[in-house]
C-alpha cells in the first residue's frame, strides 16, 4: 500500500520512518481510506514489541504515516534467511517468538486483527547475528484499512493475503478473518524460527487452498521437543475452534514449553505483560466511565435525525473514516491530585506566669531594721 522512507523530523529533530501511500492509489478514495484508517489505528499502539505511528501528515496532497524508526533495523524473513538458513536453536526460537506473541495479544485487547503477519512484518532490533539480545517488533497494519474497507469483486470482499501465511478462514476473504486467524499465522512463524523454512510454499490463493485444508506438515520439526510439536500443531489446525482460543493462551504454552527447558523469566516479558495489562485496565475504566455517562436511548416512537441519515447514506461508496471508529485510547480517567495540606500552624507558644517564691521571714526583718535605721539617721541629723 505503500513505501516507506528513512526521514528527519522537522520540529523534533529526530530520525524517523515515513511511509507514503503509493502514487497510483491516492486519486482512489477507497485506498485513502484505508491508509487513514492504519494511520488513526497505529497512532493509538504503545508496547515495547509493537512498531508504534506518530501521526498521519499530508503535503501537496499526499498522505503519509509517520513511524518510529528502527535504528539499524532488519526484518526476520531477512536475517533468518541470511544468518540462520537452518533455523534458531529451540530455546532462542521460544524467546523470540514469546516476544512476536506478546505484541499481537496487545493488538487483541484493543480489538485489532494484525491480518497479515508473516516474517516480512517483523523488524529485529540489535545484534543480528545475536538472537539472544533481539529486540522484536510487529510492524505494518495495512490490513486493519482493508477488514473496516474492504476491496470488492462482484459485492463480495476480495482475497488480500499472503497465501503462504494465510490462514484457511483468511482465503474466503478479509471479512472471515479474526484473532484466531492471527494465532495460526504466528503457527507458521514458529516453524520458519525453528527450521529457517516456510511451511507452506504457496505463491497463490489457488495453491494454498489445499495446503491449509488439512494438517500442516511436521517433517521439518521432528527433531523438536513433543511439546513444541503440539503447541504448533494446535496453533495451526484447521478449523479455528481447535486453535488456541486467543493469544493469552498461545503465550501460556510458550512459556510452559520455556519452564520445561529450564529457561527463566526475563525481565522484557514481563515489561510486555504489564503493558497489555496496563492497557487492558486503563481500557476497562474508561469503558465504564462512558457507560455511566452514555443518555438513555431514544424511544422507537422518536427516531433520531441521525439514525435516518445513517440509513440513508449506509450505501455510499466508498465510506470515509472517522475517528469514531477507532476511538483514541485515551489514558484512564484518574481522579484530580488532592491539594497539598497545608503546613501545619505550630501553636503559640504559651508564656505561663512567672512565680515569685515565698521571701523568708529574716529577709523581712533585716528590711526592718534597714528602715529603722534609716529614720533614726535622719532624725539625728536635724
Amino acid at each position: 500500500m505503500g513505501q516507506v522512507y528513512a526521514a528527519r523530523h522537522d520540529v523534533y529533530g529526530t530520525s524517523v520512518a515515513l511511509k507514503v501511500l503509493h502514487a497510483s492509489l491516492h486519486a482512489d478514495p477507497g485506498w485513502r481510506a484505508r491508509f487513514n484508517e492504519e494511520g488513526l489505528v497505529g497512532t493509538q499502539l504503545k508496547h515495547p514489541h509493537i512498531l508504534s505511528a506518530r501521526e498521519l501528515v499530508a503535503h501537496e496532497g499526499r498522505i503519509a504515516l509517520v513511524l518510529d524508526l528502527v535504528s539499524g533495523g532488519q526484518t526476520l524473513e531477512k536475517v533468518i534467511s541470511r544468518e540462520f538458513a537452518d533455523g534458531l536453536t529451540t530455546l532462542q526460537a521460544m524467546k523470540v517468538f514469546l516476544a512476536i506473541v506478546q505484541g499481537v495479544e496487545y493488538l487483541h485487547g484493543k480489538s485489532i486483527v494484525h491480518g497479515d503477519l508473516k516474517p516480512e512484518n517483523v523488524l529485529l532490533q540489535g545484534e543480528l547475528r545475536s538472537p539472544d539480545i533481539w529486540t522484536v517488533r510487529v510492524t505494518d497494519f495495512g490490513t486493519i484499512g482493508l477488514i473496516a474497507h474492504p476491496v470488492l469483486i462482484d459485492g463480495r470482499a476480495a482475497v488480500v493475503a499472503t497465501p503462504r501465511y494465510a490462514s484457511p478462514e483468511h482465503l474466503l476473504g478479509v471479512d472471515h478473518i479474526e484473532p484466531r486467524s492471527d494465532v495460526y499465522a504466528l503457527g507458521l512463524i514458529l516453524h520458519y524460527l525453528l527450521t529457517g523454512k516456510h511451511a507452506s510454499s504457496a505463491r497463490t490463493v489457488q495453491d494454498a487452498v489445499p495446503v491449509v485444508s488439512q494438517p500442516l506438515n511436521v517433517t521439518n520439526l521432528v527433531d523438536q521437543p513433543e511439546l513444541v510439536l503440539e503447541l504448533f500443531r494446535r496453533a495451526t489446525a484447521v478449523r479455528p475452534d481447535d486453535r488456541y482460543p486467543n493469544c493469552r493462551e498461545l503465550a501460556l504454552g510458550v512459556r510452559a514449553v520455556l519452564d520445561a527447558m529450564g529457561a527463566p523469566l526475563e525481565l522484557e516479558d514481563l515489561q510486555a505483560d504489564l503493558a497489555t495489562e496496563v492497557d487492558e485496565g486503563r481500557q476497562q475504566r474508561a469503558e465504564s466511565q462512558a457507560a455511566e455517562l452514555t443518555p438513555d436511548a431514544p424511544s422507537d416512537e422518536a427516531p433520531s435525525t441521525a439514525q435516518g441519515e445513517e440509513s440513508d447514506t449506509a450505501n455510499t461508496e466508498p465510506p470515509q473514516p472517522t475517528e469514531e471508529r477507532f476511538p483514541p485510547f485515551t489514558a484512564a480517567p484518574t481522579a484530580p491530585p488532592a491539594p497539598e495540606p497545608a503546613p501545619a500552624t505550630p501553636p503559640a507558644p504559651t508564656f505561663a506566669a512567672a512565680t515569685t517564691p515565698p521571701t523568708p521571714g529574716w529577709v523581712w526583718g533585716a528590711v526592718a531594721v534597714g528602715v529603722v535605721g534609716v529614720v533614726a539617721l535622719v532624725w539625728f541629723s536635724l
